[in-house]
């Protein structure tokens, strides 16, 4: 059950670290 739990928040961490890498190209950065 832990495991699930860890996975879905790497998910969630991978998703808002490409989403900060999208804003920051965005930027030009």
């Amino acid at each position: 059950m832990e495991n699930k739990e860890n996975n879905r928040i790497r998910i969630k961490v991978m998703c808002v670290i490409t989403d900060g890498d999208r804003v920051l190209a965005g930027h030009g950065r």
